[in-house]
Protein backbone atom coordinates (compact mmCIF):
# COMPACT_ATOMS: atom_id res chain seq x y z
CA UNK A 1 0.00 0.00 0.00
CA UNK A 2 1.49 3.20 -1.05
CA UNK A 3 0.61 7.17 0.50
CA UNK A 4 1.44 9.82 -1.31
CA UNK A 5 1.64 13.37 1.16
CA UNK A 6 1.99 16.20 -0.18
CA UNK A 7 0.99 20.11 0.68
CA UNK A 8 -2.34 20.20 -0.88
CA UNK A 9 -4.15 18.37 1.79
CA UNK A 10 -5.82 15.94 -0.92
CA UNK A 11 -3.45 13.67 1.33
CA UNK A 12 -2.69 12.88 4.98
CA UNK A 13 -0.56 15.92 6.15
CA UNK A 14 3.01 14.43 6.74
CA UNK A 15 3.35 18.03 8.95
CA UNK A 16 1.85 14.90 11.61
CA UNK A 17 4.51 12.56 11.14
CA UNK A 18 7.59 15.27 10.24
CA UNK A 19 7.74 18.07 12.85
CA UNK A 20 10.25 17.50 15.73
CA UNK A 21 13.69 17.51 16.89
CA UNK A 22 15.46 14.75 18.33
CA UNK A 23 15.31 14.69 21.79
CA UNK A 24 14.37 10.83 22.31
CA UNK A 25 16.64 9.25 20.11
CA UNK A 26 17.56 5.77 21.74
CA UNK A 27 20.96 5.63 22.54
CA UNK A 28 23.46 2.72 23.22
CA UNK A 29 26.42 3.01 25.30
CA UNK A 30 28.29 0.42 22.49
CA UNK A 31 27.67 2.43 19.85
CA UNK A 32 28.02 5.69 18.41
CA UNK A 33 25.36 5.56 16.01
CA UNK A 34 21.55 6.06 17.59
CA UNK A 35 19.40 2.94 16.97
CA UNK A 36 16.55 5.13 16.09
CA UNK A 37 13.20 7.45 17.24
CA UNK A 38 10.42 6.63 19.09
CA UNK A 39 7.73 8.57 20.97
CA UNK A 40 8.68 11.85 18.95
CA UNK A 41 7.76 13.16 15.40
CA UNK A 42 10.45 12.92 12.66
CA UNK A 43 12.00 16.21 11.44
CA UNK A 44 13.76 16.90 8.49
CA UNK A 45 17.01 16.67 10.07
CA UNK A 46 16.22 13.72 12.17
CA UNK A 47 15.36 11.80 8.45
CA UNK A 48 18.69 13.19 6.84
CA UNK A 49 20.64 11.23 9.70
CA UNK A 50 18.72 8.09 9.97
CA UNK A 51 18.09 7.63 6.54
CA UNK A 52 19.71 5.08 3.58
CA UNK A 53 19.69 5.17 0.31
CA UNK A 54 16.97 2.92 -1.95
CA UNK A 55 16.72 3.23 -5.91
CA UNK A 56 18.31 6.88 -5.67
CA UNK A 57 15.50 8.13 -2.93
CA UNK A 58 16.37 8.56 0.90
CA UNK A 59 14.10 6.61 3.18
CA UNK A 60 13.73 5.56 6.93
CA UNK A 61 12.47 2.73 8.10
CA UNK A 62 10.21 2.42 10.44
CA UNK A 63 8.01 -0.17 13.15
CA UNK A 64 4.48 0.55 14.19
CA UNK A 65 4.70 -1.44 17.32
CA UNK A 66 0.86 -2.61 18.09
CA UNK A 67 1.50 -4.16 21.62
CA UNK A 68 -1.00 -2.36 23.25
CA UNK A 69 -3.47 -1.23 20.23
CA UNK A 70 -5.00 1.94 22.40
CA UNK A 71 -1.35 3.30 22.20
CA UNK A 72 0.67 1.56 18.94
CA UNK A 73 4.36 3.43 19.05
CA UNK A 74 5.84 4.35 16.10
CA UNK A 75 9.85 3.63 15.54
CA UNK A 76 11.69 5.70 13.10
CA UNK A 77 15.21 3.57 12.52
CA UNK A 78 18.71 4.50 12.13
CA UNK A 79 19.55 2.47 8.62
CA UNK A 80 23.34 2.87 8.99
CA UNK A 81 23.06 0.97 12.47
CA UNK A 82 20.11 -1.93 11.34
CA UNK A 83 19.79 -2.49 7.74
CA UNK A 84 16.75 -4.65 8.52
CA UNK A 85 13.52 -4.34 10.63
CA UNK A 86 13.78 -7.19 12.33
CA UNK A 87 17.67 -6.33 13.62
CA UNK A 88 16.09 -3.24 15.32
CA UNK A 89 12.71 -5.17 16.36
CA UNK A 90 14.96 -7.84 18.20
CA UNK A 91 17.54 -5.84 19.74
CA UNK A 92 15.35 -2.60 20.57
CA UNK A 93 12.17 -3.37 20.94
CA UNK A 94 12.24 -7.03 22.29
CA UNK A 95 15.89 -6.76 24.20
CA UNK A 96 17.45 -9.97 22.53
CA UNK A 97 21.01 -10.88 22.06
CA UNK A 98 22.23 -9.75 19.09
CA UNK A 99 21.76 -12.15 16.52
CA UNK A 100 19.18 -14.14 18.52
CA UNK A 101 16.11 -13.11 16.49
CA UNK A 102 17.82 -14.18 12.89
CA UNK A 103 18.07 -17.69 14.83
CA UNK A 104 14.71 -18.11 13.92
CA UNK A 105 13.85 -15.55 11.38
CA UNK A 106 11.61 -17.33 9.08
CA UNK A 107 8.85 -17.54 11.73
CA UNK A 108 9.45 -13.75 13.02
CA UNK A 109 9.24 -13.29 8.96
CA UNK A 110 5.61 -15.21 8.96
CA UNK A 111 4.30 -13.38 11.87
CA UNK A 112 5.52 -9.66 10.92
CA UNK A 113 4.39 -10.10 7.07
CA UNK A 114 1.48 -12.34 7.25
CA UNK A 115 -0.18 -12.74 10.16
CA UNK A 116 -3.32 -10.92 10.30
CA UNK A 117 -3.19 -9.93 14.18
CA UNK A 118 0.60 -9.39 13.80
CA UNK A 119 2.40 -7.25 16.66
CA UNK A 120 4.28 -4.99 14.14
CA UNK A 121 3.74 -2.61 11.11
CA UNK A 122 6.54 -2.38 8.63
CA UNK A 123 7.51 -0.08 6.67
CA UNK A 124 9.50 2.81 4.81
CA UNK A 125 9.09 6.65 4.04
CA UNK A 126 10.38 8.06 1.47
CA UNK A 127 11.30 11.52 -0.03
CA UNK A 128 10.96 12.39 -3.60
CA UNK A 129 12.08 15.45 -5.33
CA UNK A 130 10.37 16.47 -8.41
CA UNK A 131 10.31 20.09 -7.96
CA UNK A 132 8.23 19.85 -5.42
CA UNK A 133 9.32 17.33 -2.24
CA UNK A 134 7.13 15.04 -0.85
CA UNK A 135 6.71 11.75 1.03
CA UNK A 136 5.82 7.87 0.28
CA UNK A 137 4.67 5.42 3.07
CA UNK A 138 5.37 1.81 1.99
CA UNK A 139 4.31 -0.64 3.91
CA UNK A 140 3.32 -4.60 3.42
Amino acid sequence: MTHRFNRDKRCVNISKLVATPLPSLLADPQSDLVAGITGERLSLEAFANLSGRLAGYPFVKLVVDRQNPQAARIHFVNHARYPFHSDYIGEQILKLPVGELDKDIDRFNQSAYLDPNRRFYLGILSMHDRGEKFFVLETV
